[in-house]
């Protein structure tokens, strides 16, 4: 069968944050979720694939339509995120019209959140909750059958987090599907995309790309809806083959961008042992947990190439951070920028603002204390109590929402759909204070020096004066 996977564009889907937001615009990373069932599906089956990614080619629709049109596909699948369903559906409706026979697969975040609701649309005809590879092929094995109704409906309930409508009307979830083995699968295959489209704003070299070390995160933090709670983490062998493979694409720097690289000092650690072992000459980054970082572990990941690291600070006292259940302290926060700045790595620090409680004062503590830091980088953003958070999920309990909003936005996705928990400060005014904060933190002598004395290229600097440009906007 001839498989279309897509990525659909994100212009004028649901954005809770503020319009002009820095974080909107710090680049194009790989779709990493498709791009694993793509290769998956190349290695493993007879199946002929294509990947569109819609959102990096910055495609219109009428570019999708013609897409579709010339490929006719016998099965699209695209990874939904609840932002971007109105894109999707239109994207389907533009499916159905060019054609019609085709069968349409979601899968991708959005589904765990809401799996019956995303089959109730007459344009979907199955879900995947969960890890795709297996469940997405198995999916196609069945449906190259042909089988009678009746016993097509009984073969695809055999399928691990499959979500679909019965003859009968009901609506059908086998649970959740997870590749346990990770190590096992395929690493992505880049050449599915073009590779020159993809960066990070905060990035040294011009071609990047993007690798997953892991899947899951057993954390608990309220504003989270991170569904798979089971952390799974490929071996350092693996996951230095993958950086070796990139490389040799061409590929000069790697962004780790699981949210649990360094769930441990030493399994990060056995990773930069790996890297320095094979002498492998590639810049790298991650995101990472304050609580994960030793001097014995930053000493090391500077020289096997470490040249950032991006934590997610969120709070400023140790009260909040446990209201948040973010499991760290003041005292790891500024402990693990110390040392990432002493070895002489690039810091960033993400900070949440307006959380169920915190008004003004507790913003301004946030942001006076982001400047105290040793930071490079700061990226704020307003609190939204996405569905799936025990925030929200609070929050319909105590009556501080009189109605369950997100089930309704994706039963119709309204392109004005708005909800933030505007509990003692309004909407515009933390929009405000949120935009303001970007311009405080960037816009001092010292950050200003040390970026020009960052500068080594061309390409970086066309990059520092977007961003530079971007945060100058803010209003």
């Amino acid at each position: 069968m001839r498989i279309l996977l897509m990525v659909a564009p994100s212009r004028g889907a649901l954005t809770l944050e503020s319009s002009n937001d820095i974080a909107q615009n710090m680049g194009f990373y790989p779709p990493l979720g498709i791009l694993y069932v793509g290769t998956y599906l190349k290695n493993n089956s007879q199946h002929e694939v294509e990947i569109v990614d819609s959102e990096s080619e910055r495609l219109s629709y009428r570019d999708i339509e013609e897409k579709i049109q010339n490929y006719q596909p016998d099965v699209l699948g695209i990874t939904t995120f609840t932002n971007t369903l109105r894109n999707i559906l239109d994207v389907l409706k533009i499916t159905e019209k060019v054609c019609p026979n085709c069968i349409t697969v979601l899968g991708g975040p959005h589904i765990p959140l809401f799996p019956c609701e995303t089959v109730e649309f007459a344009e979907v005809d199955y879900a995947i909750n969960g890890d795709g590879e297996y469940a997405f092929k198995k999916l196609l094995d069945v449906l190259e059958k042909k089988l009678p109704k009746d016993m097509l409906e009984d073969e695809l309930k055999k399928i691990e987090g499959i979500v679909f409508q019965t003859s009968g009307g009901k609506f059908y979830s086998n649970g959740y599907a997870r590749v346990k083995d990770i190590d096992s699968l395929p690493f992505p295959d880049r050449s599915f995309l073009k590779k020159e489209l993809y960066f990070c704003i905060l990035g040294k070299k011009r071609l990047m790309t993007t690798i997953m070390s892991s899947r899951g995160c057993p954390f608990q933090c309220t504003f989270c809806n991170t569904p798979d709670k089971l952390y799974r983490y490929r071996s350092p062998q693996n996951v230095v083959d993958e950086m070796e493979y990139v490389t040799k694409m061409g590929i000069e720097e790697v962004f780790f961008f699981d949210d649990l690289f360094n769930i441990t000092a030493e399994r990060a650690i056995a990773v930069c042992d790996e890297i320095l072992k094979r002498k492998i000459n590639v810049k790298w980054a991650f995101r990472g947990r304050v609580t994960g970082i030793t001097e014995e572990f930053l000493k090391m990941a500077k020289k096997a190439g470490c040249e950032r690291i991006q934590y997610g600070i969120e709070k400023a006292t140790d009260a909040s951070l446990k209201k948040v259940k973010k499991s760290s302290t003041v005292r790891d926060i500024i402990n693990a920028v110390n040392l990432t700045k002493k070895y002489g790595m690039m810091c960033v620090g993400n900070f949440l603002l307006f959380t169920p409680g915190e008004g003004e004062q507790e913003a301004e503590e946030i942001i006076k204390f982001s400047l105290k830091l040793k930071l490079d980088h700061a990226e704020f953003s307003v609190f939204i109590p996405y569905p799936g958070t025990q925030i929200y999920e609070e929050g319909l309990k105590t009556g501080f929402f009189n109605k369950d909003y997100w089930a309704e936005y994706v039963r119709n996705p309204e392109p004005n759909f708005q909800l933030l928990w505007e509990e003692k400060v309004s909407k515009e005014r933390m929009y405000y204070i949120n935009n303001r904060a970007h311009k405080r933190f960037y816009f001092r002598p010292r950050i200003i020096w040390n970026e020009l004395k960052r500068i080594s290229s061309w390409e970086e600097l066309k990059r520092v004066l977007k961003g530079a440009f971007i945060v100058w906007t803010l209003k």
